[in-house]
């Protein structure tokens, strides 16, 4: 009985943890007006435009569905809107 009761209790509580960490996750939250001026600046100097964008808590902002003169990519960049990664959609 109590080694069950504590395996129940062992997965509860690794259940919650997991849980927790879902919460803590880095939201994406719509760019500025300014943001989105200084993203629209860094795609045009790649070739790219458009693209859905996000901003996260940590400062790093997403470009999903960029389109770019060599094709479609999602791109995120630094809170210098320096690109740190470019990967082909």
């Amino acid at each position: 009985m109590f080694k069950t009761t504590t395996f129940a209790a062992s997965l509860a509580l690794a259940a919650a943890l997991s849980f927790s960490n879902v919460a803590l996750a880095d939201e994406d939250i719509p760019p500025s007006d300014e943001e989105v001026t200084k993203i629209e600046e860094a795609l045009a100097a790649i070739g790219c435009k458009g693209g859905d964008y996000d901003a996260e808590k940590s400062g790093i902002f997403e470009i999903d569905d960029a389109e770019c003169e060599i094709g479609p990519y999602d791109i995120k960049l630094d809170e210098d809107f320096n690109i740190i990664v470019m990967s082909r959609d």
